[in-house]
Protein backbone atom coordinates (compact mmCIF):
# COMPACT_ATOMS: atom_id res chain seq x y z
CA UNK A 1 0.00 0.00 0.00
CA UNK A 2 1.62 3.18 -0.92
CA UNK A 3 0.12 6.58 1.15
CA UNK A 4 0.63 10.00 -0.56
CA UNK A 5 -1.57 13.32 0.77
CA UNK A 6 -3.94 11.83 3.12
CA UNK A 7 -7.21 14.71 3.87
CA UNK A 8 -5.75 16.61 6.73
CA UNK A 9 -8.93 16.17 9.12
CA UNK A 10 -9.12 12.17 8.42
CA UNK A 11 -8.39 9.63 10.22
CA UNK A 12 -5.04 7.59 9.87
CA UNK A 13 -5.49 4.68 12.42
CA UNK A 14 -6.41 2.20 10.13
CA UNK A 15 -2.70 2.19 9.06
CA UNK A 16 -1.68 0.30 12.01
CA UNK A 17 -4.23 -2.52 11.02
CA UNK A 18 -2.51 -3.22 7.64
CA UNK A 19 -0.31 -5.68 7.84
CA UNK A 20 0.78 -5.85 4.38
CA UNK A 21 3.94 -3.36 3.27
CA UNK A 22 3.07 0.59 3.62
CA UNK A 23 5.37 2.98 1.82
CA UNK A 24 4.57 6.39 1.96
CA UNK A 25 5.13 9.24 0.38
CA UNK A 26 6.11 12.69 2.39
CA UNK A 27 5.25 15.20 0.16
CA UNK A 28 5.57 17.92 2.77
CA UNK A 29 5.78 18.44 6.16
CA UNK A 30 1.91 18.10 7.19
CA UNK A 31 3.16 15.34 9.81
CA UNK A 32 4.61 17.78 12.09
CA UNK A 33 2.99 20.88 10.97
CA UNK A 34 -0.23 21.84 10.32
CA UNK A 35 0.50 24.04 7.24
CA UNK A 36 2.31 21.65 5.77
CA UNK A 37 4.94 24.16 4.74
CA UNK A 38 7.20 24.68 7.78
CA UNK A 39 6.42 28.29 6.44
CA UNK A 40 4.71 31.30 8.44
CA UNK A 41 4.29 34.98 8.28
CA UNK A 42 6.65 35.00 5.29
CA UNK A 43 9.53 33.41 6.77
CA UNK A 44 10.60 29.66 8.04
CA UNK A 45 8.77 28.67 10.74
CA UNK A 46 9.22 25.39 13.25
CA UNK A 47 7.30 26.65 16.05
CA UNK A 48 4.87 23.48 16.78
CA UNK A 49 8.20 21.44 17.20
CA UNK A 50 10.10 23.77 19.51
CA UNK A 51 7.20 25.25 21.41
CA UNK A 52 3.73 22.78 21.04
CA UNK A 53 1.41 22.14 18.34
CA UNK A 54 -1.10 24.39 19.63
CA UNK A 55 0.90 27.17 18.42
CA UNK A 56 -0.87 26.53 14.97
CA UNK A 57 -3.95 27.22 16.59
CA UNK A 58 -2.97 30.82 18.16
CA UNK A 59 -1.80 31.50 14.74
CA UNK A 60 -4.67 29.75 12.38
CA UNK A 61 -1.77 28.12 10.66
CA UNK A 62 -4.93 26.08 8.67
CA UNK A 63 -7.36 28.05 6.05
CA UNK A 64 -6.48 30.88 8.49
CA UNK A 65 -8.78 29.29 11.52
CA UNK A 66 -8.17 28.07 14.54
CA UNK A 67 -11.36 26.13 14.22
CA UNK A 68 -9.99 24.18 11.41
CA UNK A 69 -6.52 23.93 12.77
CA UNK A 70 -7.51 22.45 15.78
CA UNK A 71 -7.25 18.64 14.35
CA UNK A 72 -4.46 19.37 12.51
CA UNK A 73 -2.65 20.21 15.89
CA UNK A 74 -4.00 17.59 17.97
CA UNK A 75 -2.73 15.13 15.01
CA UNK A 76 0.89 16.84 14.65
CA UNK A 77 1.39 16.98 18.67
CA UNK A 78 4.49 16.03 19.90
CA UNK A 79 6.50 16.89 17.07
CA UNK A 80 4.41 14.16 14.98
CA UNK A 81 5.37 11.13 16.53
CA UNK A 82 2.10 10.55 17.42
CA UNK A 83 0.69 10.07 13.60
CA UNK A 84 0.84 6.66 11.91
CA UNK A 85 1.89 8.31 9.00
CA UNK A 86 5.78 8.43 11.13
CA UNK A 87 4.89 4.97 12.66
CA UNK A 88 3.08 2.91 10.92
CA UNK A 89 4.69 2.73 7.91
CA UNK A 90 7.64 0.24 6.47
CA UNK A 91 9.72 2.42 3.83
CA UNK A 92 9.32 6.60 3.23
CA UNK A 93 9.71 8.27 0.33
CA UNK A 94 10.93 11.77 -0.20
CA UNK A 95 10.72 14.08 -3.08
CA UNK A 96 14.28 16.03 -2.31
CA UNK A 97 17.41 15.66 -0.08
CA UNK A 98 16.34 18.84 2.00
CA UNK A 99 12.72 17.13 2.42
CA UNK A 100 14.62 13.70 3.59
CA UNK A 101 16.91 15.77 5.50
CA UNK A 102 14.30 17.29 8.43
CA UNK A 103 12.62 14.17 8.49
CA UNK A 104 15.28 12.25 9.41
CA UNK A 105 16.26 14.48 12.22
CA UNK A 106 12.92 14.39 13.46
CA UNK A 107 12.49 10.87 13.10
CA UNK A 108 15.92 9.18 13.20
CA UNK A 109 14.37 5.73 12.59
CA UNK A 110 13.18 6.47 9.19
CA UNK A 111 14.10 4.59 6.23
CA UNK A 112 13.76 7.06 3.18
CA UNK A 113 14.74 6.96 -0.18
CA UNK A 114 14.68 9.96 -2.28
CA UNK A 115 12.70 9.98 -4.80
CA UNK A 116 11.72 12.62 -7.31
CA UNK A 117 8.62 12.84 -9.15
CA UNK A 118 8.57 12.21 -13.12
CA UNK A 119 6.84 14.14 -15.86
CA UNK A 120 5.52 12.46 -18.77
CA UNK A 121 7.14 13.38 -22.60
CA UNK A 122 5.61 16.49 -23.88
CA UNK A 123 3.69 16.20 -26.82
CA UNK A 124 6.45 16.89 -28.74
CA UNK A 125 9.12 14.99 -27.84
CA UNK A 126 12.56 16.59 -28.69
CA UNK A 127 12.43 20.33 -27.74
CA UNK A 128 13.76 23.22 -30.01
CA UNK A 129 17.60 24.11 -29.21
CA UNK A 130 16.81 27.08 -31.13
CA UNK A 131 16.27 30.44 -27.96
CA UNK A 132 15.34 32.54 -30.72
CA UNK A 133 12.40 30.95 -30.92
CA UNK A 134 11.60 31.15 -27.39
CA UNK A 135 10.60 34.41 -25.71
CA UNK A 136 9.84 35.73 -21.99
CA UNK A 137 9.13 34.35 -19.14
CA UNK A 138 6.60 31.92 -17.25
CA UNK A 139 5.54 31.71 -13.61
CA UNK A 140 2.86 28.63 -13.04
CA UNK A 141 1.40 27.89 -9.82
CA UNK A 142 -1.19 28.50 -6.83
CA UNK A 143 -1.14 31.95 -6.36
CA UNK A 144 -0.07 32.46 -2.32
CA UNK A 145 2.26 34.04 -0.09
CA UNK A 146 4.63 31.06 -0.09
CA UNK A 147 4.88 30.61 -3.66
CA UNK A 148 6.80 34.22 -3.63
CA UNK A 149 4.28 35.42 -6.20
CA UNK A 150 3.89 38.95 -4.42
CA UNK A 151 7.87 39.73 -4.02
CA UNK A 152 8.40 38.55 -7.58
CA UNK A 153 5.98 41.42 -8.48
CA UNK A 154 7.58 44.09 -6.48
CA UNK A 155 10.69 43.09 -8.01
CA UNK A 156 10.37 41.71 -11.27
CA UNK A 157 12.36 43.84 -13.80
CA UNK A 158 10.27 46.81 -15.81
CA UNK A 159 9.75 45.51 -19.06
CA UNK A 160 10.40 42.16 -19.44
CA UNK A 161 7.73 40.17 -20.30
CA UNK A 162 6.04 37.25 -17.78
CA UNK A 163 3.37 36.00 -18.48
CA UNK A 164 1.76 34.24 -14.91
CA UNK A 165 -0.89 31.43 -15.13
CA UNK A 166 -2.29 30.53 -11.73
CA UNK A 167 -4.81 31.10 -9.09
CA UNK A 168 -5.60 31.92 -5.30
CA UNK A 169 -5.81 34.34 -2.77
CA UNK A 170 -3.76 36.84 -4.41
CA UNK A 171 -5.38 36.69 -7.62
CA UNK A 172 -6.32 39.97 -7.45
CA UNK A 173 -2.61 41.87 -6.02
CA UNK A 174 -1.49 40.14 -9.78
CA UNK A 175 -4.34 41.58 -12.10
CA UNK A 176 -3.46 44.80 -10.85
CA UNK A 177 -0.02 44.29 -11.34
CA UNK A 178 -0.57 43.12 -15.11
CA UNK A 179 -2.79 46.00 -15.38
CA UNK A 180 0.39 48.83 -14.77
CA UNK A 181 1.88 50.11 -17.66
CA UNK A 182 5.44 49.50 -19.05
CA UNK A 183 5.19 46.43 -15.99
CA UNK A 184 5.56 43.60 -18.80
CA UNK A 185 3.43 41.21 -16.81
CA UNK A 186 0.75 39.77 -18.09
CA UNK A 187 -1.93 37.55 -16.19
CA UNK A 188 -3.76 34.42 -17.87
CA UNK A 189 -5.62 33.11 -15.10
CA UNK A 190 -5.88 28.74 -14.49
CA UNK A 191 -5.89 27.36 -18.36
CA UNK A 192 -6.12 23.99 -19.55
CA UNK A 193 -2.82 21.67 -18.50
CA UNK A 194 -2.05 21.36 -22.57
CA UNK A 195 -2.14 24.87 -22.95
CA UNK A 196 -0.12 25.66 -20.05
CA UNK A 197 2.64 22.80 -21.21
CA UNK A 198 2.87 24.33 -24.59
CA UNK A 199 3.45 28.03 -22.76
CA UNK A 200 6.37 26.75 -20.84
CA UNK A 201 8.11 24.75 -23.97
CA UNK A 202 7.81 28.30 -25.54
CA UNK A 203 9.45 30.34 -22.97
CA UNK A 204 12.83 31.52 -22.19
CA UNK A 205 12.44 29.57 -18.89
CA UNK A 206 10.13 29.10 -15.76
CA UNK A 207 10.51 30.80 -12.79
CA UNK A 208 10.06 30.25 -9.34
CA UNK A 209 10.12 32.76 -6.89
CA UNK A 210 9.18 30.59 -3.82
CA UNK A 211 10.08 31.44 0.16
CA UNK A 212 9.12 28.64 1.87
CA UNK A 213 11.20 25.30 1.33
CA UNK A 214 9.37 23.83 -1.68
CA UNK A 215 10.54 20.45 -3.60
CA UNK A 216 10.33 19.92 -7.00
CA UNK A 217 7.35 21.14 -8.59
CA UNK A 218 5.64 19.19 -11.13
CA UNK A 219 5.59 22.17 -13.22
CA UNK A 220 9.26 22.29 -13.03
CA UNK A 221 9.80 19.31 -14.58
CA UNK A 222 7.48 19.58 -17.19
CA UNK A 223 9.32 22.57 -18.37
CA UNK A 224 12.87 20.73 -18.33
CA UNK A 225 11.11 17.91 -20.15
CA UNK A 226 10.67 20.89 -23.08
CA UNK A 227 13.82 21.89 -22.47
CA UNK A 228 12.79 25.63 -20.73
CA UNK A 229 15.71 26.04 -18.15
CA UNK A 230 14.42 27.33 -14.68
CA UNK A 231 15.22 30.03 -12.40
CA UNK A 232 14.44 29.28 -9.15
CA UNK A 233 14.91 31.21 -5.56
CA UNK A 234 17.57 29.58 -3.24
CA UNK A 235 15.19 28.85 -0.97
CA UNK A 236 13.50 25.89 -3.63
CA UNK A 237 15.06 22.51 -2.46
CA UNK A 238 17.92 21.51 -4.42
CA UNK A 239 18.89 24.03 -6.38
CA UNK A 240 22.40 23.35 -6.50
CA UNK A 241 22.09 19.87 -8.44
CA UNK A 242 19.95 21.88 -10.90
CA UNK A 243 22.70 24.47 -11.15
CA UNK A 244 25.27 21.82 -11.15
CA UNK A 245 23.53 20.22 -14.28
CA UNK A 246 23.69 23.51 -16.20
CA UNK A 247 19.44 23.47 -16.39
CA UNK A 248 18.96 26.89 -14.31
CA UNK A 249 20.09 29.15 -12.41
CA UNK A 250 19.23 30.31 -8.56
CA UNK A 251 19.17 33.84 -7.13
CA UNK A 252 18.26 34.89 -3.60
CA UNK A 253 14.43 35.84 -3.30
CA UNK A 254 13.21 37.73 -0.05
CA UNK A 255 15.72 40.09 -0.71
CA UNK A 256 16.63 42.82 -3.89
CA UNK A 257 16.10 42.51 -7.12
CA UNK A 258 19.66 42.38 -8.57
CA UNK A 259 20.10 38.52 -7.97
CA UNK A 260 17.46 38.04 -9.91
CA UNK A 261 18.56 40.63 -12.94
CA UNK A 262 22.01 38.84 -12.75
CA UNK A 263 20.25 35.34 -13.04
CA UNK A 264 18.52 36.30 -16.50
CA UNK A 265 21.57 37.91 -17.39
CA UNK A 266 22.73 35.04 -17.14
CA UNK A 267 20.62 32.53 -18.99
CA UNK A 268 19.85 34.36 -22.15
CA UNK A 269 24.20 34.50 -22.07
CA UNK A 270 24.18 30.79 -22.79
CA UNK A 271 20.73 30.45 -23.54
CA UNK A 272 21.59 26.90 -26.18
CA UNK A 273 23.27 25.19 -23.47
CA UNK A 274 20.82 25.67 -20.87
CA UNK A 275 18.26 24.43 -23.00
CA UNK A 276 19.89 21.04 -24.29
CA UNK A 277 21.17 20.44 -20.59
CA UNK A 278 17.60 21.20 -19.17
CA UNK A 279 16.50 18.46 -21.57
CA UNK A 280 19.23 15.77 -20.99
CA UNK A 281 18.81 16.71 -16.75
CA UNK A 282 14.82 15.73 -17.74
CA UNK A 283 16.37 12.60 -19.56
CA UNK A 284 18.08 11.56 -16.87
CA UNK A 285 16.28 11.99 -13.23
CA UNK A 286 13.18 12.76 -14.03
CA UNK A 287 11.81 10.34 -16.74
CA UNK A 288 8.67 8.01 -16.29
CA UNK A 289 11.35 4.76 -16.43
CA UNK A 290 13.88 6.63 -14.40
CA UNK A 291 11.04 7.00 -11.62
CA UNK A 292 9.65 3.13 -12.58
CA UNK A 293 13.23 1.64 -11.57
CA UNK A 294 13.53 3.68 -8.55
CA UNK A 295 10.56 3.19 -7.30
CA UNK A 296 10.56 -0.77 -7.72
CA UNK A 297 13.48 -0.97 -5.27
CA UNK A 298 11.48 0.96 -3.02
CA UNK A 299 8.37 -1.34 -3.13
CA UNK A 300 10.77 -4.66 -2.73
CA UNK A 301 13.05 -2.92 0.38
CA UNK A 302 9.14 -2.48 1.60
CA UNK A 303 8.05 -5.81 0.57
CA UNK A 304 11.10 -7.18 2.65
CA UNK A 305 10.69 -5.40 5.73
CA UNK A 306 7.28 -6.67 6.09
CA UNK A 307 8.04 -9.97 5.64
CA UNK A 308 10.72 -9.90 8.21
CA UNK A 309 8.00 -8.03 10.51
CA UNK A 310 5.42 -10.70 9.81
CA UNK A 311 8.16 -13.50 10.98
CA UNK A 312 8.84 -11.86 14.27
Amino acid sequence: MHVHNLFPNWGSRWLGQYRGAKVATLHNFRPFCSAATLFRDGKSCSDCLTMGSFQAVRHSCYRDSRAATVPLAIATRSGGRKNPITSEVDHYIALNRDAAAIYSSQFPSMVIDVVPNFAPLPEVSKPTLDPRIRSGFVFAGRLTPEKGIKWLLEHWPSGEPLTIYGDGPLKGLVAAAANTAHSGISFKGQIPQADLAKAVARAEALILPSLWREGKPTVMLEALASGTPVLLSNAVAEGDLLEAAGAGITFEAGVSSSSLVHAIDALRAGASGFISRARHLYESEYSEQIWLERIGGVYERARTKARLRAIR
